[in-house]
């Protein structure tokens, strides 16, 4: 178990809620312990401030981190949940052939789908830049899967359907009517 450093793929927020009740114990320790320790010898005096403005930045460190963790436990929690009764009551089926044309008409789209019960994320990105005004690099991805090419995201689209279509939930972020 390493304390400074970010664990992906947590699904609990025991560990880093737990790691930064422990930070922030220390750093309430800390302070009080400063005023009741006392050294006459002016060397002691300054290693035990830097020794306790050390431990104080590492503490906050792990605070940092902590709370990276969580929202990345937050996020990594939404991506494997099943889609609920409503969501699925919601969703509306799209051919194949439509979320490609859509792909590669939007320069940034993205579709959430119900693939083997679970959400699963798909559609097109693309980088911009401020001085040009116009996309560049766009790519197609499917979960954590990237295709430069349209024909291999529309090959790997056609393993995800059943029956000839797609479960969407939403697009862009929006639930489908």
């Amino acid at each position: 178990m390493r304390f400074f450093r970010m664990k992906a793929g947590n699904t609990s927020y025991t560990y880093p809620i737990l790691k930064a009740i422990a930070c922030v114990a220390v750093i309430a320790l800390l302070l009080p312990l400063l005023r009741w320790i006392h050294f006459e010898n002016r060397v002691f005096v300054i290693l035990e401030r830097i020794g306790a403005f050390a431990v104080f930045w590492l503490c906050v460190f792990g605070v940092y981190l902590s709370v990276g963790e969580i929202i990345e436990v937050h996020e990594t929690r939404a991506k494997k949940k099943e889609p609920s009764k409503r969501q699925l009551k919601q969703a509306r089926f799209f051919t194949v052939d439509e979320i490609v044309l859509a792909a590669e008409e939007n320069d940034i789209i993205a579709f959430q789908i119900v693939w083997q019960d679970k959400t699963l994320e798909l559609g097109a990105s693309a980088d911009y830049k401020n001085v040009s005004g116009i996309f560049f690099d766009k790519r197609y991805y499917i979960g954590e899967d990237e295709f430069k090419a349209v024909e291999d995201f529309k090959a790997a689209l056609l393993e995800l359907e059943k029956d000839g279509k797609v479960q969407v939930l939403s697009v862009d972020g929006l639930a489908v009517r």
